[in-house]
């Protein structure tokens, strides 16, 4: 069970984003900076919850063409 107010996991770095998207450290810094992947602010560094993330990649699926599954 999955409370929100219980961490899933470690907090994540930019560093730690960018490699789990397969995309630059700046990417993730940009989109992390304009608030399109949530994030924790502690003193002056941003971390990422990994449940944020895992919204942030499932808000940003692509749909599947409607002849996909079709047999």
């Amino acid at each position: 069970m999955n409370d929100k107010s219980q961490p899933s996991g470690n907090l994540l770095r930019a560093v730690d984003v960018a490699k789990r998207l397969n995309i630059c450290k700046s990417h993730a810094y940009a989109l992390i900076s304009r608030g399109e992947i949530q994030s924790v602010t502690i003193g002056t560094a941003r971390r990422v919850r990994p449940e944020d993330l895992e919204a942030f990649i499932l808000q940003n699926l692509s749909p599947l063409p409607d002849h996909f599954g079709q047999l």
